[in-house]
């Protein structure tokens, strides 16, 4: 569902339905109801990356997977699996500075209108997509804010994906909803053998990502 993939890349539902609807990130079932793979959330989550701390823009995003050709080239998660750099570009008026996106490894770009060739920086997108993976497993995007969460878990092959507890069955957010009263806390450690910081990590991990999917 929408809102679940918005809780784990960090942004609004309405968000991740427009990435898909102009190809900035797939959903392996395009019907109405939409269905998000966890691949598909990893690329979201790069995608996420890539506007808010990197300037790159929506236009540039687009334009390299359009201009990366068939899916068959770099499978259906181009982000991921192609050769892709950020170009970081200069600061406009404001101070800030916009960066695109090329399908090369860096290079000089040759500046026609000075007739020079033009040292142009930079940046693999390989650690980028490493960090979307490594924060989907701990929990999605909020997961890089809270380096002492340990005990959540996103496992495409336990709950169909969804964020548990590490190591179990019950998902995270049915842990947070048990744990806001006293018989429910205590369910959770009789019936579920859960331990106290299981359950705080469930409550802070629920309350960090209830506010994109409110």
């Amino acid at each position: 569902m929408p809102y679940e993939v918005a809780r784990l890349v960090g942004v609004d539902p309405k968000q991740i339905g427009q990435w898909a609807r102009y190809g900035y990130i797939r959903s392996s079932q395009s019907e109405r109801p939409r269905v998000y793979s966890h691949q598909d959330i990893v690329e979201a989550i790069v995608v996420h990356d890539l506007l808010e701390n990197y300037g790159v823009r929506h236009k540039a995003i687009r334009e390299v997977i359009e201009s990366i050709g068939q899916p068959d080239e770099y499978g259906s998660w181009p982000l991921s699996h192609a050769v892709l750099e950020i170009e970081q570009g200069k600061a406009n008026s404001k101070g800030k500075k916009r960066a695109g996106l090329v399908l090369r490894e860096g290079k000089d770009r040759f500046d026609f209108k000075k007739k020079a060739w033009q040292k142009v920086e930079h940046r693999s997108l390989e650690p980028l997509v490493q960090q979307a993976k490594t924060d989907l497993a701990r929990g999605g995007w909020v997961a890089r804010q809270m380096p002492g969460l340990k005990h959540i878990e996103v496992d495409p092959d336990r709950l169909s994906g969804r964020p548990t507890i590490r190591g179990r069955r019950p998902s995270a957010e049915s842990v947070a909803d048990l744990a806001q009263t006293k018989e429910g806390r205590a369910v959770l450690k009789d019936d579920y053998d859960l331990e106290v910081a299981e359950i705080r990590d469930a409550q802070k991990w629920w309350e960090a990502v209830s506010k994109y999917a409110a």
